[in-house]
């Protein structure tokens, strides 16, 4: 677990263990240097493990990805790129909250060690803000083998680079913890984090208390009646927000007062 050249950081396994203070999720965590994809790579392995919530990390990810196909560049040695494998049966599956989760969780670890200094929002359906400028993409995907739906869920987070490390495209909306807040931080107990606070809520998941995570993510995201416009492939409408649905979906209220739901697109505030 060696150095990447001309980064000041490396992967401590024992500091992640330290901090760590789940029974499943995280338990097992494969780390990479490099590698093309996190969740390509739990893709294929992910019944190489045996429990649930098995993770792996890496330094620098070649094809990062996005929602929508779209490349996530990173700097290595600098971000915390990881992917956890969500695996259950088919009844137990409710799509729409996986992404939703890892959201939630970062913003709370953030809240934890910042406290109210600092602007954290959720944007739906799973970015993070850290003022108004976004920190972490997450992309869930899904696919079935046999009675059993696995759902891989990819996290990236703009730790310890500075603004001038990123590209121009993410210097235009994103930021890093870095920049905020002038602190390095320690990725691996940012991760345990992380990991502590999503496995109740997948636990609440699971045993069908979406009510405790709609709230929450509410308690997050915008207010309701923020003026929001969703785009997706060329068309868009404008409204206010007016909550998230039993399934996760976003609820538009349009100008006629019409409640519309979407389950995907792209949310401007």
């Amino acid at each position: 677990m060696g150095r990447i050249p001309g980064t000041a950081m490396s992967w401590d396994p024992q500091l992640f263990a330290r901090h760590l203070k789940t029974r499943r999720f995280g338990r097992q965590l494969r780390y990479f240097t490099e590698i093309d994809s996190t969740n390509r790579w739990l893709t294929v392995h992910w019944s190489e493990f045996t429990l649930n919530g098995a993770v792996a990390v890496a330094e620098h990810q070649i094809s990062g990805r996005g929602r929508f196909t779209r490349e996530w560049d990173d700097v290595p040695g600098k971000s915390l790129l990881f992917s956890v494998s969500i695996v259950s049966s088919r009844e137990e599956n409710r799509a729409g909250f996986h992404q939703m989760l890892p959201a939630i969780s970062l913003a709370k670890a953030l809240r934890n060690r910042l406290g109210d200094e600092y602007e954290i929002r959720l944007k739906w359906p799973n970015d993070v803000l850290l003022n108004d400028r976004k920190l972490a993409g997450i992309l869930a995907e899904r696919f079935t083998a046999g009675n059993t739906t696995v759902t891989i869920v990819g996290v990236g987070i703009n730790v310890n680079a500075d603004l001038r490390e990123l590209s121009e495209s993410a210097r235009a909306f994103g930021t890093t913890l870095f920049a905020e807040t002038g602190t390095i931080t320690p990725r691996e107990p940012l991760l345990a984090d992380i990991i502590n606070e999503w496995e109740p809520l997948y636990d609440s998941l699971r045993d069908g208390d979406t009510d405790s995570i709609r709230k929450t993510w509410l308690e997050l995201g915008p207010p309701i009646g923020t003026a929001i416009t969703r785009m997706e492939r060329g068309a868009e409408i404008s409204g206010t927000f007016d909550g998230i649905g039993t399934c996760g979906q976003l609820l538009l209220r349009d100008q006629n007062g019409v409640v519309h739901e979407f389950f995907s697109g792209d949310i401007l505030h």
